[in-house]
């Protein structure tokens, strides 16, 4: 029911950084029946090294959209740290 996927890159970020901004990323049902209550879970590498917020979003009816915030927390070692974002509607 969701449509395409995309990338969220951050800047490289130096020892002692400041919090980066967050990203918004936005959903839509393209399907053609509402979503149900939908989950917005971390998976994926690195989850816990990044806020996502919400984690559950209204239900969507056909068409519409929502969006969640995902943002790396601050203190983190150097490196490079990945998540996978899965949104996943109770109705599929």
């Amino acid at each position: 029911m969701f449509g395409k996927w995309r990338w969220v890159t951050f800047p490289t970020a130096m020892v002692g950084y400041a919090a980066p901004a967050q990203q918004t990323v936005t959903v839509a049902n393209t399907g053609g029946q509402p979503t149900g209550a939908t989950a917005v879970t971390k998976a994926g590498a690195n989850p816990d090294a990044f806020t996502v917020s919400p984690s559950c979003l209204a239900s969507l009816p056909p068409g519409g959209r929502s969006q969640f915030t995902v943002v790396p927390v601050t203190g983190l070692p150097p490196g490079t740290y990945t998540i996978r974002v899965n949104v996943t509607g109770a109705n599929g």
